[in-house]
């Protein structure tokens, strides 16, 4: 077997393990089981076996992710939020509409800044051989439909032609 054929084999091998430990990670919650500390401690410990964290990454992993937590949900609200009073405005407020929309925007851009900087800061904690292992998670991540938004208690904003 040359050299190449070898390579382009255990390429292809580790690529296709890859796929499947990721897709371990980010498979749907086993049915019957929807606590949500119970899928965020099953979540933390794929993550770490996964990326064979030692103590120290994985301390430093979950200070990362609380930090990103906190951050970016105070800037999803304001988003959706923003969303809604767009798509709730009339269009004869213009002026108002472009306004909004470039908060719109500028919400948006934040988001997209704050995962990028999670995601730098997870780099940072990787030793090298876990480097792919981040860029493969960015990629599933990019991958995935948005998440339904849960209105919780709170019932949708009603509007004066609905009964």
């Amino acid at each position: 077997m040359s050299k190449v054929r070898l390579l382009v084999l255990v390429v292809s091998i580790l690529t296709v393990l890859n796929v499947v430990l990721l897709a371990i990670v980010f498979s749907s919650v086993i049915a019957g089981n929807r606590n949500p500390d119970v899928q965020r401690a099953r979540e933390d410990r794929q993550i770490r076996e996964i990326f064979h964290f030692d103590d120290q990454q994985m301390q430093a992993f979950l200070a990362s992710k609380k930090r990103h937590g906190e951050a970016i949900r105070e800037v999803q609200n304001l988003l959706q939020q923003s969303s809604e009073r767009y798509y709730l405005m009339a269009d004869t407020d213009a002026a108002k509409k472009s306004i909004l929309l470039d908060s719109i925007n500028d919400l948006t851009r934040q988001i997209y800044l704050l995962n990028d900087r999670h995601f730098n800061e997870i780099r940072q904690i990787c030793r090298p051989e876990q480097l792919p292992h981040v860029d493969g998670l960015i990629i599933d991540l990019l991958r995935r439909p948005p998440e339904s938004r849960n209105r919780g208690k709170n019932s949708p904003a009603r509007t004066k032609d609905m009964n």
